[in-house]
Protein backbone atom coordinates (compact mmCIF):
# COMPACT_ATOMS: atom_id res chain seq x y z
CA UNK A 1 0.00 0.00 0.00
CA UNK A 2 2.73 2.27 0.89
CA UNK A 3 4.61 1.74 -2.64
CA UNK A 4 1.17 2.48 -4.42
CA UNK A 5 0.97 5.92 -2.37
CA UNK A 6 4.73 6.77 -3.26
CA UNK A 7 3.57 6.17 -7.25
CA UNK A 8 0.79 8.12 -6.91
CA UNK A 9 2.50 11.02 -5.15
CA UNK A 10 5.12 10.91 -7.12
CA UNK A 11 2.80 10.86 -10.16
CA UNK A 12 1.03 13.76 -9.35
CA UNK A 13 4.45 16.22 -8.60
CA UNK A 14 5.62 15.10 -11.69
CA UNK A 15 2.34 16.43 -13.65
CA UNK A 16 2.41 19.36 -11.46
CA UNK A 17 5.77 20.18 -12.66
CA UNK A 18 4.82 19.59 -16.25
CA UNK A 19 1.71 21.93 -15.43
CA UNK A 20 3.86 24.78 -14.27
CA UNK A 21 6.12 24.30 -16.95
CA UNK A 22 4.06 24.45 -19.44
CA UNK A 23 1.45 27.37 -18.17
CA UNK A 24 5.38 29.98 -17.91
CA UNK A 25 7.66 28.95 -20.65
CA UNK A 26 7.89 30.68 -23.73
CA UNK A 27 7.72 27.72 -25.85
CA UNK A 28 3.80 27.33 -25.25
CA UNK A 29 2.44 30.39 -26.80
CA UNK A 30 -0.73 31.28 -24.53
CA UNK A 31 -2.23 33.71 -27.46
CA UNK A 32 -3.17 32.86 -30.77
CA UNK A 33 -0.65 35.93 -32.32
CA UNK A 34 1.86 34.50 -29.97
CA UNK A 35 1.24 30.82 -31.80
CA UNK A 36 1.98 32.48 -35.31
CA UNK A 37 4.89 34.48 -34.30
CA UNK A 38 6.58 31.62 -32.96
CA UNK A 39 6.19 29.63 -35.91
CA UNK A 40 7.07 32.58 -38.36
CA UNK A 41 10.16 33.83 -36.66
CA UNK A 42 12.71 35.31 -39.06
CA UNK A 43 9.82 34.41 -41.94
CA UNK A 44 8.10 36.80 -44.56
CA UNK A 45 4.56 35.70 -42.60
CA UNK A 46 6.14 38.15 -39.72
CA UNK A 47 2.72 40.25 -38.27
CA UNK A 48 2.89 43.26 -38.53
CA UNK A 49 -0.92 44.70 -37.52
CA UNK A 50 -3.74 42.06 -36.83
CA UNK A 51 -6.57 42.83 -39.02
CA UNK A 52 -9.44 40.36 -37.37
CA UNK A 53 -9.43 36.86 -35.77
CA UNK A 54 -12.55 35.19 -36.17
CA UNK A 55 -13.63 32.10 -34.40
CA UNK A 56 -13.92 28.73 -36.26
CA UNK A 57 -15.23 26.76 -33.63
CA UNK A 58 -14.49 26.47 -29.71
CA UNK A 59 -10.58 25.51 -30.38
CA UNK A 60 -9.40 26.84 -33.54
CA UNK A 61 -9.49 31.21 -34.93
CA UNK A 62 -8.65 32.28 -38.31
CA UNK A 63 -6.92 35.10 -38.03
CA UNK A 64 -6.00 37.67 -41.13
CA UNK A 65 -3.29 39.83 -40.75
CA UNK A 66 -0.86 42.10 -42.75
CA UNK A 67 3.10 41.24 -42.88
CA UNK A 68 5.84 43.44 -42.60
CA UNK A 69 5.17 43.96 -46.38
CA UNK A 70 2.06 45.24 -46.16
CA UNK A 71 0.79 41.35 -47.92
CA UNK A 72 -2.53 40.17 -46.63
CA UNK A 73 -1.95 36.62 -44.66
CA UNK A 74 -3.86 34.10 -43.02
CA UNK A 75 -3.23 31.70 -40.12
CA UNK A 76 -5.34 29.23 -38.30
CA UNK A 77 -4.44 28.45 -34.84
CA UNK A 78 -5.30 25.19 -32.47
CA UNK A 79 -5.98 25.89 -28.49
CA UNK A 80 -4.82 23.22 -27.20
CA UNK A 81 -5.26 22.52 -23.48
CA UNK A 82 -3.09 24.80 -22.44
CA UNK A 83 -1.31 26.48 -25.46
CA UNK A 84 -1.56 27.14 -29.11
CA UNK A 85 -0.31 25.57 -32.25
CA UNK A 86 -0.30 26.80 -35.80
CA UNK A 87 -2.01 24.57 -38.67
CA UNK A 88 -2.08 26.47 -41.46
CA UNK A 89 -0.39 29.69 -42.63
CA UNK A 90 -1.09 31.08 -45.65
CA UNK A 91 -0.59 34.35 -47.51
CA UNK A 92 1.37 36.97 -49.33
CA UNK A 93 -1.76 38.25 -51.13
CA UNK A 94 -0.66 42.26 -52.09
CA UNK A 95 -2.88 44.60 -51.49
CA UNK A 96 -2.92 47.85 -52.32
CA UNK A 97 -0.28 48.38 -49.74
CA UNK A 98 2.04 46.16 -50.70
CA UNK A 99 5.68 46.49 -51.09
CA UNK A 100 5.06 44.78 -54.63
CA UNK A 101 2.43 45.10 -57.11
CA UNK A 102 0.98 42.87 -59.55
CA UNK A 103 1.81 44.83 -63.04
CA UNK A 104 0.89 43.81 -66.46
CA UNK A 105 -2.62 42.41 -65.32
CA UNK A 106 -5.79 44.16 -63.86
CA UNK A 107 -7.45 41.83 -61.61
CA UNK A 108 -10.76 42.55 -60.09
CA UNK A 109 -9.55 40.65 -56.33
CA UNK A 110 -6.54 38.87 -55.32
CA UNK A 111 -8.28 35.48 -53.61
CA UNK A 112 -6.43 32.65 -52.35
CA UNK A 113 -7.73 29.46 -51.16
CA UNK A 114 -5.62 26.71 -48.77
CA UNK A 115 -6.22 23.52 -47.25
CA UNK A 116 -5.19 22.01 -44.10
CA UNK A 117 -5.80 18.74 -41.95
CA UNK A 118 -5.03 16.62 -44.72
CA UNK A 119 -7.50 18.89 -47.14
CA UNK A 120 -10.28 18.15 -44.93
CA UNK A 121 -10.40 21.74 -43.74
CA UNK A 122 -10.13 25.15 -45.81
CA UNK A 123 -9.48 28.96 -45.40
CA UNK A 124 -10.04 31.51 -48.62
CA UNK A 125 -8.91 34.91 -48.32
CA UNK A 126 -8.39 37.49 -50.09
CA UNK A 127 -8.86 41.26 -51.22
CA UNK A 128 -11.27 42.82 -53.60
CA UNK A 129 -9.80 45.51 -55.89
CA UNK A 130 -12.45 46.42 -58.59
CA UNK A 131 -15.39 48.57 -56.58
CA UNK A 132 -17.71 46.80 -59.37
CA UNK A 133 -17.79 43.54 -57.41
CA UNK A 134 -20.54 43.61 -54.84
CA UNK A 135 -19.58 39.77 -53.17
CA UNK A 136 -17.46 36.82 -54.16
CA UNK A 137 -19.20 33.37 -53.34
CA UNK A 138 -16.91 30.15 -52.33
CA UNK A 139 -18.56 26.26 -51.87
CA UNK A 140 -22.12 28.48 -52.72
CA UNK A 141 -21.72 30.77 -49.95
CA UNK A 142 -21.06 34.33 -49.68
CA UNK A 143 -17.34 34.96 -48.35
CA UNK A 144 -17.62 37.55 -45.72
CA UNK A 145 -16.41 41.30 -46.00
CA UNK A 146 -14.04 43.43 -43.70
CA UNK A 147 -13.36 46.94 -44.47
CA UNK A 148 -9.85 47.54 -43.05
CA UNK A 149 -8.50 51.05 -43.97
CA UNK A 150 -9.79 51.20 -47.55
CA UNK A 151 -9.45 47.85 -48.24
CA UNK A 152 -11.71 45.17 -49.03
CA UNK A 153 -11.07 41.96 -47.32
CA UNK A 154 -12.96 38.95 -47.66
CA UNK A 155 -12.42 35.46 -46.01
CA UNK A 156 -14.58 32.13 -45.68
CA UNK A 157 -13.60 28.57 -44.42
CA UNK A 158 -15.38 25.24 -44.33
CA UNK A 159 -15.18 21.33 -43.51
CA UNK A 160 -14.39 19.33 -46.72
CA UNK A 161 -12.54 19.28 -49.90
CA UNK A 162 -14.30 21.84 -52.16
CA UNK A 163 -14.24 21.35 -56.02
CA UNK A 164 -14.93 24.70 -56.18
CA UNK A 165 -13.98 27.82 -57.68
CA UNK A 166 -14.32 32.13 -56.60
CA UNK A 167 -17.35 33.50 -58.40
CA UNK A 168 -17.19 37.53 -58.70
CA UNK A 169 -20.86 39.33 -59.11
CA UNK A 170 -22.06 42.57 -59.59
CA UNK A 171 -24.46 44.67 -57.71
CA UNK A 172 -27.09 43.43 -60.49
CA UNK A 173 -25.59 39.72 -59.38
CA UNK A 174 -24.42 39.29 -62.78
CA UNK A 175 -21.13 37.22 -63.05
CA UNK A 176 -17.89 39.09 -63.41
CA UNK A 177 -14.30 38.03 -64.88
CA UNK A 178 -11.66 37.84 -62.41
CA UNK A 179 -9.76 40.28 -65.06
CA UNK A 180 -11.17 43.36 -66.67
Amino acid sequence: MKKNTIIIVTAAVVLICFGVYVLTSDRFPKTSRAAIEQAVEGQRFMISEIIDEIKIDSNRILTLYLNGYGELDCAVTHKNLFYYTVDNLAGHVYTTNSAEVLTGVNYRAILHFTGYESGEEYACFGVILDDDIARIEFNNKDMKEIDFRGMRIVYTYGSGNPKSKFILYDKDNNVLELTK
